[in-house]
């Protein structure tokens, strides 16, 4: 608002003099809101990493970013392959896989594909971050320096703990460890040999070996093993006599023809075991029994010689009684 005065005629003019406006209650109320504003406003907080076969221990650590202030805008960095096979080695999953990932987490407002490695003040300004968090485990850059030695310098880094007994190189490890085993499992699923760089004939006898494992399981569940080792024994039992060469034809016969239960089998079979025994006596008493008939039938020989002897004894006085008849 610029007032004018004039003081005496038209020679005796004086300089305006400019009046600042009052402030109005329209613009207090809308500075007093933008105080407000700016301290409710979200943190911006940045977490970078690779990310390679997300599990529980990278969702872990993105909560404790997301929960280092009441209202944080968790942004998530994740690197490309370029950069991650550059310094860290080959992952199992590709960039754009990882950046998936990632985005499907809970705690995760924003991610940031194509993260740099070093964070630099030109990358904190152009996504407004204010903090910048990370592991306890130090992260280097080609020259040895620790990636985060800038955002440190400045206060503006937080520490977040690691999860215990969790890891990507666990994961590829146990994997590892029981290739075979994940061959066979995705052979039999359908999948080729040459997709899983498998030989061919390595490949056709993991198939052979899960054939032979499956009829050995469906063996085992008709019968158990136990019982069917039982009912062979039982069987061999029942068809042993057939292989015994100490039998003759008609006792294996007659072993085999045996019926009944199991109990009253092995009762018989007790009864022809005695039996067996008690010839096996008898043989080995045979020589005696043998010499014993012996000398009866010398006997009986000699005894039939003397009746021979008295038979012709008898038929000589008989001719000699009757020549004296003649005679006479």
């Amino acid at each position: 608002r610029i007032i004018m005065s004039k003081r005496g005629g038209k020679s005796g003019g004086s300089a305006p003099t400019v009046v600042p406006p009052a402030p109005s209650s329209s613009s207090s109320s809308s500075s007093s809101s933008s105080d407000v504003s700016s301290a409710d406003a979200p943190v911006r907080v940045y977490v970078d990493g690779i990310y390679d076969l997300f599990h529980f221990g990278h969702a872990r650590s993105l909560e404790q970013a997301k929960r280092l202030f009441p209202n944080t805008h968790l942004m998530v960095g994740v690197c490309n392959d370029e950069l991650t096979h550059r310094h860290k080695g080959k992952t199992v999953m590709t960039d754009k896989e990882r950046y998936e990932s990632v985005r499907h987490c809970r705690w995760v407002d924003e991610v940031v594909e194509d993260a740099p490695w070093v964070v630099n003040q030109e990358f904190l300004d152009k996504h407004r971050i204010k903090y910048v968090a990370h592991g306890e485990d130090m992260c280097y850059d080609e020259n040895g320096k620790d990636v985060y030695e800038f955002v440190k310098s400045k206060g503006h880094f937080r520490t977040i703990k690691r999860t215990d007994g969790i890891s990507t190189s666990d994961i590829i490890i146990k994997i590892v460890k029981d290739y075979d085993k994940y061959v066979k499992r995705n052979l039999k699923r359908g999948y080729k040999a040459e997709d899983m760089n498998v030989p061919y004939l390595k490949a056709k006898r993991f198939q052979m070996e899960a054939k032979v494992s499956d009829a050995v399981d469906k063996i085992a569940n008709v019968r158990p093993i136990k019982e069917w080792v039982r009912g062979f024994g039982e069987t061999w039992d029942r068809l042993k006599h057939h292989f015994d060469p100490s039998l003759s034809p008609g006792r294996r016969s007659s072993i085999v023809s045996l019926s009944g239960s199991n109990s009253d089998y092995s009762d018989n079979e007790r009864d022809l075991d005695d039996e067996e025994e008690g010839e096996d006596e008898g043989d080995e008493e045979a020589p005696t029994l043998q010499f014993h008939t012996s000398s009866r039938s010398s006997a009986a020989s000699d005894s039939e010689g003397d009746d021979d002897d008295d038979d012709d004894e008898e038929s000589g006085n008989n001719k000699k009684g009757k020549g004296k008849r003649a005679r006479r």
